[in-house]
């Protein structure tokens, strides 16, 4: 049997509980206090705190939020920890799926949850959030999750924008037309630069140079083109080690290529070039010195007045003569700070200029003729040209030539006195011409008049001509040719025989028709010719007709080639022949 206790325990007793219950509200009221100071803590941090178990039936519930939920959700903790479901509208559409599977991950492997997700926030906008909580199994297997969400829609945005640069830079490194290259330095022992190798080019290095990506990546440049100039490599290398850009032009003497080229250093011990060919561009630089040399020339060596202006209009270049005339003519300074014209005391001058100048820079190209008195006694006119300067299609400024025209002006006055002059003589004279032609005509009907009597004349003497042939033929045939007859019927000597044919020969000749055409076809034949031409139709030989004609055989020949001539026969025409075609 138990033995009951004394008083005095009993006390005891009583202020160890008494000593206990004290103990344990002191430890409550500190826990409460510590609980009260995390809570505080808790809401006091950016992100967001949770606490969500896992039941063993397949539920879920959230025992703990701090404020910050309301901040991301617009939710309060004590409405999503009454209805967790109400968690899935603040979920991206595009993200649910994702949350759930890692969230079954974690829960089958107790494995660290890790997600980014993005939340629509009560203002509707989007943030991303990196979710992070550890899973611990309790014993009557739940499990809880304690964990912290943190805003990283800043990070993430950076990181778009980074993959956004980073996808416009290779898209520039890729389509730009310079070329343009990434290395990596190679000094020796004493950090002295003496290589770099390729590491990245763009399609347009490609091009200029002639090199593909495998034949190039990976290899230094002593490799590729071991004479290469030592000026690049300690250049390139100064960048690559001191971070210092450069930007140089450079001829390639084994190409021939004027290239510029600029450097600068992307990371340590690095550098990146971009290089442009200005070949061409070069050689129309030096075109265009040329030029501007064979301009200056002229310029100089003119003495034209020459004044390029600006678009405003001011002197931006002349020559000598143009400044020489401004100041001797106009008393003007082209070097004046503003428009030179408007030094000028006569405004109407003034502003006749400023409507020149305005004309050349609306694009109007024009020519005028002005007067400049150099002094008293000498005024000199000068022809002025405006051409304006188109650039990009836009007038940019003009051109303005003046040329001295005071010696072309009086040539010009002596010209037209000349031919007022001249004009005035031929008025004269053609009113004298006038009168000769009125006379001459006068004259002229007297003469038709004359001409028309002398060819009446003529045909009444060839008719007169022609009537005395045919008397004289008739006769020759009734008066002459009878007796002729007789008497070759008598007795007569062989002489007298010999006489009396050649006579009726002569006769028979002059009634003949062929002597008629020959003496009208060509009437330069003589009589001894025609004599020759008779005898030589009817067969005679030239030794036969000398006999008869009592005449050599010489003078015969003669005759037989003045016909020939005067008939207009070649050598290999018979006379015989065309004598007979004329009967």
């Amino acid at each position: 049997m138990t033995e009951k206790p004394t008083c005095e325990e009993l006390e005891k007793r009583v202020r160890d509980l008494e000593e206990e219950v004290l103990r344990c509200r002191q430890t409550i009221e500190a826990l409460t206090e510590k609980e009260a100071r995390l809570s505080k803590m808790a809401n006091q941090v950016p992100e967001m705190l949770f606490q969500f178990v896992a039941h063993s039936d397949g539920s879920f519930s959230v025992p703990y939020f701090n404020d910050q939920l309301y901040q991301y959700t617009g939710y309060k903790p004590e409405e999503l920890m009454k209805s967790p479901a109400i968690m899935g509208k603040s979920i991206h559409s595009d993200d649910i799926e994702l949350v759930r599977s890692k969230i079954e991950e974690s829960l089958k492997t107790l494995n660290e949850l890790s997600l980014d997700w993005r939340l629509i926030g009560p203002d509707n906008g989007v943030r991303w959030i990196q979710s992070k909580a550890i899973p611990q199994l309790m014993e009557n297997g739940d499990v809880h999750w304690d964990g912290i969400s943190v805003d990283i829609t800043e990070r993430k945005l950076a990181e778009e924008a980074v993959r956004e640069s980073q996808r416009k830079y290779h898209a520039l490194f890729d389509k730009m037309l310079d070329g343009c290259s990434l290395h990596e330095i190679i000094c020796d022992e004493n950090g002295k630069p003496v290589n770099y190798r390729f590491i990245d080019v763009n399609p347009a290095f490609n091009k200029l140079t002639g090199y593909r990506d495998k034949d190039i990546i990976g290899k230094t440049v002593l490799e590729l083109i071991p004479n290469t100039d030592p000026f690049l490599i300690e250049t390139f290398g100064k960048v690559a080690l001191t971070g210092e850009p450069v930007s140089f032009e450079y001829y390639a003497k084994d190409t021939g290529q004027h290239h510029v080229i600029s450097a600068y250093q992307p990371e340590e011990r690095q550098f990146a070039t971009i290089f442009q060919d200005v070949t061409e561009r070069k050689k129309v630089q030096e075109e265009l010195e040329q030029s501007q040399e064979y301009l200056k020339a002229i310029m100089k060596n003119t003495s034209d007045y020459i004044v390029i202006r600006d678009k405003d209009g001011f002197p931006a270049l002349f020559n000598s003569s143009a400044e020489r005339i401004a100041k001797k003519a106009l008393g003007i300074d082209l070097n004046a700070t503003m428009k030179p014209h408007k030094f000028l005391a006569d405004k109407k001058e003034v502003a006749l200029l400023d409507n020149l100048h305005k004309r050349a820079l609306n694009g109007e190209e024009f020519k005028i003729e002005y007067s400049y008195p150099i002094t008293d006694d000498d005024l000199r006119h000068f022809e002025i040209t405006y051409n304006p300067i188109l650039q990009d299609g836009k007038v940019n400024g003009f051109i303005q030539v003046a040329r001295d025209i005071t010696e072309r002006r009086k040539m010009e006055e002596i010209l037209k006195k000349s031919h007022d002059e001249l004009e005035k003589r031929v008025k004269e004279r053609t009113k004298e011409l006038r009168k000769s032609n009125e006379a001459l005509q006068e004259k002229t009907l007297d003469l038709q008049e004359v001409n028309t009597a002398l060819k009446v004349l003529l045909e009444r003497r060839d008719k007169d001509k022609e009537d005395i042939g045919q008397n004289v033929i008739l006769n020759v045939k009734e008066l002459m040719v009878p007796y002729i007859t007789k008497l070759k019927k008598g007795t007569l000597t062989e002489r007298q025989q010999s006489y009396l044919e050649l006579l009726e020969t002569g006769l028979q000749q002059i009634i003949s028709p062929f002597s008629q055409r020959l003496s009208s076809r060509y009437l330069s034949i003589t009589p001894g010719e025609m004599q020759v031409a008779n005898l030589l139709k009817e067969g005679k030989t030239s030794k036969e007709i000398a006999e008869i004609l009592n005449s050599t055989e010489r003078a015969v020949v003669a005759h037989r080639s003045n016909l020939r001539k005067k008939l207009g026969l070649k050598k290999k025409n018979n006379l015989r022949t065309y004598l007979l075609s004329l009967q």
